[in-house]
C-alpha cells in the first residue's frame, strides 16, 4: 500500500495531442522522510540507495517565495537577494533505466495476499 503522503501531493497534467489522444504527467513532490518512511529504510539508506543508483544526479534550483520576499518587491530594495531551494528530480525513464541495467523483476507476490503468523 502507498504511503498517503504519496498520494496526497500528486499533480496530474494532462496534455492533448493533434490525434485525439492525450499524455498525462505525473508530477509528485516528496522528502527524502516521505522515500524512507514509504520503503521502511533510514533516511540516510534512502540516500546512499538513490545516490548508488544514480537518481540524485538531476537537480533543479526554484527560488523560494517567502512572505518577506513579497514585501521586498513591493519597496524595490534590490540589495536582498531571493532564496533558492534545490531539488532532486527522477524521471521515469530515470528509474526504468536503473530497473534494466540492475535487471530488476517485476514483483509477483501481492504483499495484500500474504498471511504471516
Amino acid at each position: 500500500m502507498l504511503d498517503p503522503t504519496f498520494t496526497s501531493r500528486r499533480l496530474f497534467l494532462t496534455t492533448p495531442r493533434k490525434d485525439g489522444s492525450a499524455e498525462t504527467h505525473v508530477k509528485m513532490e516528496c522528502t527524502l522522510a516521505d522515500i524512507a518512511r514509504a520503503t521502511n529504510i533510514r533516511p540516510d539508506d534512502a540516500a546512499f540507495a538513490l545516490n548508488e543508483c544514480g537518481l540524485l544526479m538531476r537537480r533543479m534550483i526554484r527560488q523560494k517565495t517567502t512572505s518577506k520576499q513579497k514585501q521586498n518587491s513591493e519597496s524595490s530594495d534590490s540589495s536582498d537577494t531571493p532564496e533558492e531551494e534545490e531539488y532532486i528530480v527522477i524521471t521515469r525513464e530515470m528509474v526504468e533505466q536503473v530497473a534494466k541495467e540492475r535487471s530488476i523483476k517485476i514483483m509477483y507476490l501481492d504483499q495484500s495476499c500474504v498471511l504471516l503468523q
